[in-house]
């Protein structure tokens, strides 16, 4: 898959160079098809767990050991492109605090969090962006690589205290859940339009709650 990967990232600065992406979304969608359909549930359940993990007390512990490959290179990277593609709504190429956290509200939402955790997420996850965010108060993408890392052991440990041993079987799920709400086609896979439209529907949603039903957001500490 390495090397499915480095063509496609060849492909994309041999097409640049010659002026034929037309589009952010044409980078997108390529890079998309370097990745495996079980790395894209795998970083899904990654980012729920963050979310449920950040909506709870700290827990003190040892860590999950699956979070090591959550966050090798290649899948922050993956991670990144995602939650930009997702969540960048003018297309800036960064993310302001509002368009980052209105990610996870989102999936708080979709999992019926009580506004009482909803507050704790956002409270935790705003800081997480303070912290990581440069002096222009903006996340760039690998700033963002950068956040994702450093909350791996707060997943971890909300992974060891719910879901000890079960990772595989979590990553099925995640992956059975995304094909039954993308794929459209019916042939088992998210193919490159499919995740396109899983991501343009997710921006829409992202922009619909920062408009409308985003927490207040607490000042930078």
């Amino acid at each position: 898959m390495k090397i499915k990967h480095q063509l496609a990232i060849a492909a994309l600065m041999t097409q640049g160079a010659c002026g034929q992406i037309k589009s952010a979304e044409d980078a997108q969608a390529q890079l998309e098809a370097a990745m495996t359909d079980s790395e894209q549930a795998a970083n899904e359940l990654y980012l729920d767990d963050l979310t449920e993990a950040s909506a709870e007390d700290d827990i003190e512990g040892d860590s999950d050991t699956s979070v090591a490959t959550d966050v090798e290179k290649r899948r922050l990277g993956q991670m990144s492109e995602s939650m930009f593609a997702d969540l960048d709504a003018d297309g800036s190429g960064s993310l302001t605090k509002a368009e980052f956290i209105a990610g996870p509200v989102k999936r708080a939402e979709d999992k019926s969090m009580t506004d009482e955790k909803k507050t704790k997420l956002t409270d935790k996850m705003s800081a997480d962006f303070d912290k990581y965010a440069g002096d222009d108060a903006l996340l760039s993408p690998d700033e963002l690589k950068t956040l994702l890392a450093s909350v791996a052991p707060r997943v971890g440990k909300h992974r060891k205290k719910h879901h000890e041993g079960k990772q595989e079987d979590r990553v099925k799920e995640s992956l059975q859940n995304l094909k039954t709400k993308f794929d459209s086609d019916g042939d088992g896979k998210i193919g490159t339009g499919e995740a396109q439209n899983m991501h343009n529907q997710r921006k829409t949603q992202a922009n619909e709650i920062r408009n409308n039903r985003l927490p207040p957001l607490p000042p930078k500490r």
